[in-house]
């Protein structure tokens, strides 16, 4: 068998799901490649063997891809609709790679609304919010057409699942729902390796801050000033791009708050196990996020997570066994998780090497590629 990724790739998909989830294939011993969306600079990449491209629009290249399935992460964006249908007519089998938390329209509001700012954006906001909450099944149409086209469709959290089979059921288009299937993004085997070692009193959060919308950035900071100055023992790791304005922010703390705050650029992956395994809690309270490979990775090296009520996030926390959810998305309610989570740490309900463990079994590549597998062989038998 042979399987082409259809993705943007750029210099970190090694380390994501597109990179992982084709060497867990070939740790199956499954040949499989990637096909580049963007323009793609072959001597970027580690392997350039296993890239091909060409012309996407042209039904003559998917004829003569050699490959039993392509996995296209096409994030059920209607701009790729196009090229769905192209390689589905040359013949080939396709596993659409949604990337969503599952609320892709009415009767669900889209969690993205929460990334968009009224003060920014007053106009974009008002039409988007008119957009998504009546009964107009123009757009989200647009994203169940994909599901149509496609062999499978992959979700990441089984509340995403859950969201849209809802949505489907209330469009009348039951018999999509057995096309639909959860399947968590693998953690990169650096991470999954790397040894574990006591944890300090840190809490550590790694992200691209510039995206206050989605990385809800001002109020983490907030949030976290907060909790330093109620646990006096604890130090707070910043981790990512856009960083500037963060260091303005630490520079006008009180030293006895700005002392216990590390705030760094981005870092190589490399560095990412060493910085987790010596942390106690990875806070994460997002507006929105598909999965959240950075709280995966934590997970995996033995932190427990404090998370925003999102459909990932209560997959990842496990009902508790790993984390702690949020009753929101503002500083009051985040603030108490992260005091309950540490106070967790202190009571002894966290231990670090079982943590790991749990989520380093589920969440390997070699897992994650099989559980595509078995996808592939439900479609054979549903023929």
């Amino acid at each position: 068998m042979r399987i082409g990724i259809l993705d943007i790739y750029g210099p970190v998909s090694d380390f994501k799901d597109q990179g992982q989830i084709m060497e867990g294939l070939k740790d199956l011993g499954i040949d499989s490649f990637l096909i580049p969306l963007n323009v793609f600079d072959f001597g970027t990449h580690k392997n350039p063997s296993t890239v091909i491209s060409g012309n996407l629009m042209d039904v003559n290249f998917w004829r003569e891809v050699n490959a039993d399935i392509i996995l296209f992460f096409s994030r059920l964006n209607p701009q790729y609709t196009k090229i769905l249908k192209i390689i589905k007519n040359s013949g080939k089998t396709v596993i659409i790679k949604a990337d969503s938390d599952g609320t892709l329209g009415y009767p669900l509001t889209p969690n993205y609304l929460r990334t968009l700012k009224l003060s920014r954006n007053p106009v974009k906001c008002m039409l988007s919010n008119i957009k998504w909450k009546l009964p107009i099944d123009y757009f989200v149409k647009k994203k169940i057409e994909q599901i149509k086209l496609a062999d499978a469709v992959i979700f990441e959290s089984p509340e995403a699942l859950s969201n849209v089979s809802f949505i489907l059921h209330y469009w009348g288009e039951d018999s999509l729902i057995e096309k639909i299937y959860f399947v968590a993004n693998p953690v990169a085997a650096d991470v999954i390796d790397a040894p574990l070692v006591n944890k300090t009193d840190t809490i550590i959060s790694v992200g691209r801050w510039e995206d206050d919308g989605c990385k809800n950035t001002k109020v983490m900071l907030s949030s976290a000033v907060d909790f330093l100055n109620f646990k006096k023992n604890y130090q707070y790791i910043i981790i990512g791009s856009g960083i500037d304005n963060i260091l303005s922010f630490v520079q006008q703390l009180p030293f006895e708050i700005s002392s216990r705050i590390i705030v760094s650029g981005s870092v190589s992956h490399e560095k990412i196990p060493e910085l987790l395994s010596k942390s106690k809690i990875f806070f994460t309270p997002s507006n929105l996020e598909s999965f959240g490979i950075a709280a995966a990775e934590a997970l995996c090296m033995g932190c427990s997570i404090v998370g925003t009520p999102l459909e990932s996030f209560r997959y990842l926390t496990a009902s508790g066994f790993s984390g702690t959810i949020t009753r929101g998305f503002q500083k009051i309610p985040i603030v108490s998780a992260l005091i309950e989570d540490s106070i967790k740490w202190e009571n002894g309900q966290y231990h670090y090497d079982e943590i790991a463990n749990f989520w380093r079994k589920k969440l390997n590549r070699k897992e994650i590629a099989q559980e595509i597998l078995k996808i592939s062989v439900d479609m054979k038998n549903n023929d």
